[in-house]
């Protein structure tokens, strides 16, 4: 659902956006893949410290 206002034409309006790009895609994807994979690191390191 978060992808629908990107590449729907109504949505484009409504929000103001335009679809991305392969490499625009590939930025939002490698920067989630960092936040996510830091957030499961600092939980197996805190659940090891028990």
């Amino acid at each position: 659902m978060q992808v629908l206002p990107f590449y729907v034409p109504f949505l484009n309006d409504v929000f103001s956006v335009s679809p991305l790009s392969a490499g625009k895609w590939l930025s939002v994807v490698a920067l989630a893949s960092v936040a996510f994979w830091s957030v499961e690191i600092a939980k197996g390191v805190l659940l090891n410290r028990r």
